[in-house]
């Protein structure tokens, strides 16, 4: 890794071959792919949107060369930058909403000018919850509808709630977070007002955006459907934001996680050395998305913390898979009958409940994949 921030992110994907053809219309459909995390996002922008050659696909999973260090695949510095701060962070005295818009102007009409271009859009998880602070989801989708307009195609894909905080927690072990499993669930209800449980509601983020962009614009799709049939679900993706389906599996591992035992003995090394989701309550947990800030914004460089930071955590994460066959270490447990895990799960019953009647299309999908009565 350079210390410039000049090495490439790795090798780039070739598009996908089919062949390309021109747009019907003169003005290429927009689209934005809002999450849901630990449901598919990397391998959908990777694997697909990120490689389909009727998109202008400004990231996450744009595959194009960077001469900047770019963990996410951003089509370019300033994309990566106004995504990752300006829309997720930057509070209404410092977000310029105009300097934003114009940024995005160009690649709009970069993709207008472009007849095989028939979508151009973005994808990141961090649209449709808060990672740790931040801007609320609220205030970020009226300013996704602020530079997208209205009529834009709003892709959300969710995933049974105790499936999708099973595997966030195990997300946080591999980034450094510390706990056991019953410290995330208490903080997750403890501090439910301020922390991104409500946003695990499905049915108060869908209604923000269907408020927003239109009921008919907000496409809901199940991590679930992906899982049983890829075909099908890329077909129905592939319709929404206007582009052909295109024969692919996504049965590339994009973002491969540890064993449970594994995990075990990150959690320890976690707790020994502090890093990434572990560090101090003054210290920025993801900035390894976002170097373009430091670098063309505030122009500090790439602090050395940063560099330090990454490093450890992909050395330890090493360092507990080749452990893990030579100590005698349980499993992390995932239990959720505890009383604060109880509560959570209720809760999330109730608004997979007011989901399905605000959502009547639905509900047969819900029900079959157990969101309106759990199964531990």
């Amino acid at each position: 890794m350079s210390k410039k921030g000049k090495e490439t992110s790795g090798m780039v994907d070739d598009l996908l071959t089919n062949p390309k053809k021109e747009r019907v219309g003169d003005e290429p459909k927009r689209y934005v792919h809002i999450g849901y995390p630990k449901s598919a996002s990397t391998a959908l922008q990777k694997g697909y949107l990120g490689r389909h050659n009727q998109l202008l696909h400004l990231g996450c999973g744009n595959r194009a060369k960077k001469n900047y260090w770019d963990d996410h695949g951003y089509i370019s510095a300033e994309i990566n930058k106004v995504v990752e701060v300006d829309l997720r962070y930057k509070n209404a005295f410092a977000y310029d909403a105009d300097a934003v818009k114009g940024i995005f102007a160009k690649y709009f009409n970069q993709a207008k000018q472009d007849k095989m271009v028939h979508a151009v859009g973005l994808s990141n998880e961090n649209f449709c919850f808060s990672w740790h602070g931040g801007v609320d989801v609220t205030e970020k989708a009226r300013r996704l509808l602020d530079i997208f307009g209205y009529g834009t195609q709003i892709v959300m894909i969710i995933r049974n709630q105790i499936d999708l905080v099973n595997s966030l927690y195990k997300e946080n072990v591999r980034f450094g977070y510390p706990g056991d499993f019953e410290d995330f669930i208490r903080y997750m209800w403890i501090y439910k007002d301020r922390n991104f449980t409500y946003e695990f509601c499905f049915e108060k983020v869908a209604q923000v955006y269907q408020d927003l962009f239109g009921v008919e614009n907000v496409k809901i799709l199940f991590f679930e459907q992906l899982k049983e049939n890829g075909e099908q679900f890329l077909r129905i993706l592939s319709e929404a934001i206007g582009i052909d389906y295109y024969n692919l599996k996504l049965d590339k591992e994009y973002n491969k996680q540890l064993s449970d035992k594994q995990l075990a003995i990150k959690r320890i090394l976690n707790q020994r050395y502090p890093h990434t989701f572990g560090k101090g309550k003054f210290d920025v947990i993801d900035d390894h998305r976002y170097v373009p800030y430091y670098t063309d914004e505030v122009q500090v460089g790439i602090p050395d913390e940063l560099y330090f930071d990454h490093r450890i955590r992909r050395y330890f994460n090493k360092l507990s898979a080749e452990l893990s066959g030579l100590v005698d270490i349980s499993p992390i447990s995932l239990n959720w009958n505890s009383d604060n895990a109880v509560r959570l799960r209720n809760l999330f019953v109730e608004s997979n409940q007011l989901f399905s009647e605000r959502n009547p299309a639905l509900r047969t999908d819900l029900e079959r994949y157990k969101y309106l009565n759990f199964a531990i």
